[in-house]
């Protein structure tokens, strides 16, 4: 149904250009079609007939380009983003169908100790009665050391997961792509985790903070790759 509903748009928009003189800008913009080169003819020309089309256009390769890169790292998370940033787009159905595949193919979480059995547990040692601690002579007074200045808190480490994947070649190769991407993870080292009883294997990397933890997963979601943080 939206596939239908974005032709028939882009056929009246198409007609309304045919049957009107075309903006020379128009001409280039369609030469090089992407979606930069689209939302920049719409800030130029907003009331032009072709910013309709423009629009219909810049929206249709963003949803096929981040599909793509869905698809590409093909991880639970990923196709999360993607249906959080189109919910209603082209490949939504299949990005939702894949996703149910990959969640329901990951092991179960091992369940915590019921409660029953830490109480129990808990009581146990609470009848066990202390021994007495034997009689020590007083202590020879000490003189008191020089108060230290306090130590610089350090910086809490965030980390961030990259994508879960079926082999540990498949993430090594998801972290190089994620390298290129954003710089400044090329002075990083990953860790792959891979928990007993589970068949895949996690990509983890740690930041120095909040924040570059927030820039680094903006700049991966932008190009169709997975960060979530943990």
């Amino acid at each position: 149904m939206m596939l239908e509903r974005n032709l028939a748009t882009v056929l009246l928009c198409a007609a309304i250009v045919a049957c009107s003189p075309t903006n020379p800008e128009w001409e280039k913009v369609r030469k090089l079609d992407t979606p930069e080169a689209y939302a920049q003819f719409e800030k130029q020309f907003p009331a032009s007939q072709e910013a309709a089309l423009a629009r219909s256009r810049r929206a249709a390769l963003a949803d096929e380009r981040e599909w793509r890169g869905a698809n590409r790292v093909d991880t639970a998370e990923a196709y999360a983003a993607y249906i959080a940033q189109h919910p209603q787009g082209v490949w939504a159905a299949r990005a939702r169908a894949r996703q149910a595949e990959l969640i329901a193919a990951a092991p179960p979480v091992p369940t915590p100790a019921t409660a029953e059995a830490v109480e129990k547990a808990a009581g146990v040692r609470a009848t066990e009665e202390p021994k007495p601690a034997p009689d020590k002579p007083p202590a020879p007074e000490k003189t008191p050391a020089p108060e230290k200045p306090p130590a610089t808190k350090p910086r809490a480490a965030v980390t961030l997961q990259l994508g879960a994947f079926s082999s540990a070649e498949r993430a090594q190769k998801s972290w190089r792509e994620a390298q290129g991407i954003v710089a400044s993870l090329r002075n990083s080292k990953p860790l792959v985790v891979h928990g007993s009883g589970s068949n895949l294997y996690r990509l983890r990397v740690e930041v120095e903070s909040r924040a570059d933890g927030e820039r680094i997963c903006a700049a991966l979601r932008k190009a169709g790759a997975s960060c979530i943080e943990l």
